[in-house]
């Protein structure tokens, strides 16, 4: 005795302004990085645009560490 109001699958869609996890459940995809720019959020202060449709990819500041050691200190002081 189901009906259309028993489907509960729209409410398990991630409501999210950025690339997640469940974005990728189906595989990894490849993009390209149209750009990106310091949005001075405090857990995540940097926005990363993709191309093809993406949504844009926010990493927490943890994620972004690692790949500042190899950029000169006065690119690494524009992006921490």
């Amino acid at each position: 005795m189901s009906n259309d109001n028993d489907d509960i699958t729209p409410l398990l869609a991630a409501k999210s302004d950025q690339l997640n996890a469940d974005d990728l459940i189906a595989g990894p995809i490849t993009v390209r990085v149209v750009s990106a720019r310091i949005t001075g959020g405090m857990e995540q202060p940097v926005t990363v645009e993709l191309d093809g449709g993406h949504r844009p990819w926010k990493p927490c500041k943890t994620t972004m560490r690692p790949g500042m050691a190899p950029l000169p200190s006065s690119h690494a002081a524009t992006l921490s």
